[in-house]
C-alpha cells in the first residue's frame, strides 16, 4: 500500500471546499440573489421589511413580480405589459392591454399619473417592460417614468420572506 504525503488530504480537503465556496458565490450572484423591499408600494403583496428572492435568469412575462433598477434605484412591481403590447387608462378608470382588462387577484382602482410624460394608448417598445405597482394610488411606476428597459430588471421573485411583528 502507497503511502500519502503529508499535507495531502489537507489540500485536497482545502481545494474541495474552495472550489464549493466559489459555486455557492457565483450562483448568488448570478443566478439567485436577495432583496430587502423597503415601502409599500406592492402592497398587499409585498410589504415593507419582506425578503424577496429573486431569479435572475429567464424571460420575463405579463403579471410577473419583478425587482429592477429605475434611476440609481432598486424598486419592486409588477408587469403590466410587454413589448409590442398596447396599454391604455380609460378615463372611468383600469387600465388595459391591447383593449382587454387584465386579470387579477385583487382588481386595483388604477388611474393615469397626474405628472405623467406618456402618452396613452402607448405601445411597449422592443426590448422593455410596462411596469405598475400593486398599491396603484403610488405612481411611482411606469405611469410616471415610462418603460422599464429589460436589461434593468434584476430578477423575477420567486419566494418571500414575511417580516413579522406589525
Amino acid at each position: 500500500m502507497k503511502k500519502k504525503a503529508p499535507g495531502t488530504t489537507l489540500f485536497y480537503m482545502v481545494s474541495k471546499i474552495s472550489f464549493i465556496i466559489l459555486a455557492v458565490c457565483l450562483c448568488w450572484n448570478y443566478v439567485i440573489s436577495a432583496v430587502y423591499i423597503k415601502g409599500n408600494n406592492m402592497f398587499p403583496s409585498v410589504k415593507d421589511g419582506d425578503l424577496c428572492f429573486i431569479y435572475r435568469l429567464g424571460s420575463f412575462y405579463t403579471n410577473d413580480v419583478v425587482v429592477y433598477k429605475s434611476k440609481d434605484t432598486i424598486r419592486i412591481g409588477r408587469i403590466a405589459a410587454i413589448s409590442g403590447q398596447e396599454v391604455d387608462f380609460p378615463s372611468e378608470g383600469g387600465y388595459t392591454v391591447n383593449g382587454w382588462q387584465p386579470s387579477e387577484q385583487i382588481t386595483y382602482q388604477t388611474y393615469q399619473a397626474k405628472n405623467s410624460k406618456v402618452e396613452y394608448p402607448f405601445t411597449v417598445p422592443d426590448g422593455k417592460c410596462f411596469i405598475l405597482n400593486d398599491f396603484r394610488s403610488d405612481t411611482g411606476d411606469s405611469r410616471e417614468f415610462g418603460c422599464v428597459e429589460e436589461a434593468d430588471i434584476i430578477g423575477k421573485v420567486v419566494f418571500m420572506v414575511r417580516r413579522r411583528g406589525i
